[in-house]
């Protein structure tokens, strides 16, 4: 069942939050002190996490990603942005001492 789970981040970006929405899941509920009068409590937690992620996929709508020229184009301008940035601005802690 692990695998199964921790596999199924590979399908898609939007199984990939639900593979690890339901690891933490898993691992919340086992988490220790085991104290038997909390699981009324740590069963509600679990309850109300899986409707919340039921509302995510089912309200939010799952977008297409685009085409692959389209996001490197993209993720090369916001890199030339930030090291345009870092190249106006001296960020040197030994250039604002004096003496």
């Amino acid at each position: 069942m692990a695998f199964l789970v921790t596999y199924t981040g590979v399908g898609a970006p939007r199984l990939a939050g639900l593979a690890g929405g339901l690891q933490a899941f898993c691992i919340l509920a086992s988490f220790a002190p085991y104290a038997p009068e909390m699981l009324g409590a740590r069963l509600a937690g679990l309850a109300t996490g899986i409707v919340l992620m039921a509302v995510e996929i089912w309200l939010l709508p799952d977008f297409p990603p685009g085409r692959y020229a389209d996001r490197l184009a993209r993720a090369a301008t916001l890199a030339s942005g930030v090291l345009r940035a870092f190249t106006e601005e001296p960020r040197s802690p030994f250039e604002s001492r004096s003496g």
